[in-house]
């Protein structure tokens, strides 16, 4: 464990130099002025701490779920802490530098001990289940565990009451033990809950606001006239008002009002009625100023009031019923989900709570054979003999089936290897038929070369005997006067020509005709190639005849 006085070691080297020139390797002479020199501030030093150290440690193994380590690896479990300071951990680990778990001990801190053998407790990340070699480890650990102030609970399991006790286990089946589902609340409900009442909420102030909006009240407005009298009473109501007697009304000063009918209130609807409130009275062409009718304002008001509140009311009804809509139209949780994942968790449950009677029962009985077979130290030798056995047969085995998946791995590769060669093997065999292919395209395409080769040979030698043919005409010409036989000679050159040209283009036929009767007909591009030649062959040869018997 690191000390706070490490720190101390990191500032020692320049607290014994308290000059801003030490910092630049430059050294101060001792008569320099005392206010030159700067002082720096020196914290207080930190008293060293004193070190942990180990109480206990113990050699055990992991036990994950209801199997032991397969691979019987061990770790180490130790109390490490200072006494002085009273602060202890609980440290769990495989080597000192792989640490699994590292726990404070206090006085909320719980270890619990069962069946003897088996230690259990809790760290931020999960719960750990150890177990120890023996009972005397356990003992010791347990001594040492509880003089740091932890919590230590011992169990033990049916199976072991059992043993002592000599009783049988006794379990119930899993039909009756089988409970009421419970319902498992997930985040996705809540949060669709609390979304749900904050719509709710939010329509109602949206709602409330619009009718101030309005200006319209939601509760009817008191009364300005009358503020003492309960208008919602059932003492008071329309019906007794317009009941009244007229002895009840206040009448003017000595004056006679032969009928009510010519007495016209005049109320605004739109504002309350106020306190004092003049009524004009028709009555024989003149008009009499009366005290104002208090009951006949307070109908007025309460007449007002009603129908407010039932403006209000048929309001607040249809954003209700909008309101009711819009909840029945949200989408409903996931409860059939929920509930189907329930009953499976709870088959699952039943299923695991039989297996796990069936392997107390198991263990029952074993250990009634070995509390028989106790007294019998060679039986015991020979179960131990067994058990070695069948240990070093199921290392056999894990052997023997990591080697069989080593040899799965190599026979996968090799097929995946083999498999790449047949595909490039296919691919090689269809390149292959391609190249023939196309060698037989070529072969064909040589041996109409080669009838063209001859036929260009026999068309030279066609040519050379012509040119013989040209010669002795020439020497004949020559023979004759040219200034006699010019025009004659005119004449044979001409004819001549047409006799080239019409030899040229019989030339040519031949050569197309020859290369048509082939498999393989000759190119356009071949043709042009000839005709280009025949026609510049054909233009020397003249040319040339003409040079020479101008």
């Amino acid at each position: 464990m690191l000390n706070d006085s490490d720190d101390d070691d990191f500032s020692s080297s320049f607290a014994s130099k308290s000059n801003l020139a030490h910092l630049f390797s430059n050294k101060v002479t001792k008569g320099l002025d005392s206010s030159l020199i700067y002082n720096a501030p020196k914290q207080p030093r930190k008293q060293a701490t004193e070190t942990s150290s180990l109480l206990c440690a113990k050699v055990v193994t992991i036990v994950e779920g209801l199997k032991e380590d397969s691979t019987n690896a061990k770790y180490g479990l130790a109390i490490v802490g200072n006494e002085s300071l009273k602060t202890y951990e609980l440290i769990l680990y495989r080597t000192k530098q792989n640490i699994l778990s590292r726990t404070k001990i206090s006085s909320s801190f719980n270890f619990s001990i069962q069946d003897y053998v088996f230690g259990s407790f809790s760290d931020r990340t999960r719960q750990w289940v150890v177990k120890f070699k023996d009972r005397n480890d356990v003992s010791d650990f347990c001594d040492k565990l509880n003089n740091t102030g932890a919590g230590i609970i011992r169990t033990n399991t049916e199976a072991h009451r059992a043993i002592s006790s000599n009783e049988p286990v006794q379990r119930q089946s899993p039909d009756i033990q089988k409970g009421p589902i419970l319902k498992i609340e997930t985040e996705k409900d809540r949060y669709e809950e609390n979304d749900f009442t904050t719509n709710i909420s939010s329509k109602i102030r949206e709602f409330s606001s619009g009718i101030s909006k309005i200006g319209v009240p939601v509760l009817p407005r008191a009364s300005p006239a009358i503020p003492c009298t309960d208008i919602n009473s059932k003492q008071f109501n329309d019906s007794q008002l317009i009941s009244k007697s007229s002895d009840d009304i206040v009448q003017i000063e000595d004056t006679k009002i032969s009928s009510a009918n010519n007495l016209n209130i005049q109320l605004n609807v739109s504002e309350p009625p106020q306190n004092q409130f003049v009524q004009n009275v028709h009555f024989s062409n003149s008009q009499i100023l009366s005290v104002p009718d208090p009951i006949n304002l307070l109908a007025a008001e309460t007449r007002i009031a009603n129908c407010e509140t039932k403006l209000s009311l048929a309001q607040i009804q249809s954003k209700l019923d909008q309101l009711l809509q819009s909840a029945n139209n949200l989408p409903e949780p996931q409860s059939k989900v929920l509930q189907s994942k329930n009953k499976a968790l709870q088959l699952k449950i039943d299923n695991l709570e039989a297996e796990i009677g069936k392997l107390k029962t198991e263990n029952v009985k074993l250990h009634c054979n070995y509390n028989e077979s106790g007294a019998n130290p060679q039986f015991i030798e020979t179960l131990e003999i067994e058990n070695q056995e069948l240990k070093n047969k199921i290392l056999n085995y894990e052997v023997d089936v990591l080697n069989a998946k080593k040899e799965i791995e190599l026979c996968h590769e090799e097929r995946s290897n083999t498999s790449r060669l047949i595909e490039q093997n296919q691919n090689l065999l269809e390149d292959n038929v391609k190249l023939q292919n196309k060698i037989k395209e070529y072969e064909g395409q040589l041996k109409e070369l080669n009838k063209l080769r001859h036929t260009t040979i026999e068309l030279k030698e066609s040519i050379e005997i012509k040119e013989q043919q040209l010669l002795e005409c020439k020497h004949e010409l020559e023979c004759f006067n040219p200034e006699g036989d010019r025009v004659n000679k005119m004449e044979k050159m001409k004819i001549l020509e047409r006799e080239i040209k019409d030899i040229m283009n019989d030339m040519y036929q031949t050569i197309i005709s020859s290369g048509n009767s082939v498999k393989y007909p000759i190119s356009e591009e071949f043709k042009l190639i000839l005709v280009k030649l025949v026609k510049n062959s054909t233009f020397k040869i003249i040319e040339e005849i003409q040079k020479k018997f101008a």
